[in-house]
């Protein structure tokens, strides 16, 4: 789903607030590739880190997306790959 690549990138340009919005209206149908463009751009936007981010639904949602086996790499838990 290139499109939402695209909508995720241009709100990531936008600032957080603009791509929470998009990652809580539309993460349903994100697959791996956007999961993976969405929580790397939502990293950049908050390299300082940010208490509100942690607590934020639609971070919370993107991150129950993974799961994490006992060598810290992720696997896939509910995302289309």
């Amino acid at each position: 789903m290139a499109w939402l690549n695209s909508e995720i990138t241009w709100a990531a340009n936008e600032g957080s607030e603009a791509l929470l919005e998009i990652i809580g209206q539309k993460a349903e149908r994100f697959n791996a590739i956007n999961v993976a463009t969405a929580l790397h751009r939502l990293a950049r936007c908050h390299r300082d880190g940010n208490k509100e981010l942690a607590e934020n639904e639609a971070y919370e949602f993107m991150a129950d997306l993974w799961e994490w086996d006992d060598y810290s790499t992720p696997k896939s838990k509910h995302v289309k790959t």
